[in-house]
């Protein structure tokens, strides 16, 4: 059986190791038009609402399952974890194209004569393209971790003792 402790371990290493890529890349100059925290929680909030709304309650279990080696995931968590990691893949795109739509509107509603606005909107196109990418390839990598994993575990067939 999972425990909870387990879980909140791993978050709480990825958001350590997450704050301190992020210090590190403030710090040095060429790394810093990579960060924006906006467009961050942006792509955040849709992908994580989308998780909240279509798996709710197997929320826990189904990252549990998907960032650890799955040696405590119910078999209902095992069969879920590729279909919802092709959801986070085109979840994270979906967000990624409204950030994109988000950061044209705010572009041009200034008009073209406003250079300040217009790098502004045009960071928050590419940013979150961007993010979109990364995080669609973080949910390839564990789609395809998790298909594995449930290839590897299915039982073989049976042959049947009269001849077939």
């Amino acid at each position: 059986m999972c425990k909870d402790s387990e879980f909140s371990s791993i978050i709480g290493g990825m958001v350590m190791i997450f704050i301190c890529v992020f210090c590190i890349g403030t710090s040095i100059p060429g790394l810093q038009v990579f960060y924006d925290v906006a467009s961050l929680i942006f792509m955040c909030g849709i992908i994580g609402g989308a998780f909240l709304i279509a798996y709710g309650n197997d929320i826990n279990g189904l990252f549990a399952y998907l960032l650890t080696f799955g040696r405590c995931a119910p078999e209902h968590i095992v069969k879920i974890a590729p279909v919802a990691c092709s959801f986070g893949i085109w979840s994270s795109l979906l967000a990624g194209t409204i950030g994109t739509l988000i950061g044209t509107i705010n572009m041009l509603s200034g008009g073209m004569d406003d250079w300040k606005r217009l790098s502004s909107g045009m960071s928050v196109n590419f940013l979150t393209q961007f993010y979109a990418v990364l995080l669609a390839l973080f949910f390839y990598i564990l789609k395809h971790r998790a298909e594995r994993r449930l290839n590897f575990t299915a039982p073989a067939p049976q042959a049947s003792g009269n001849g077939e």
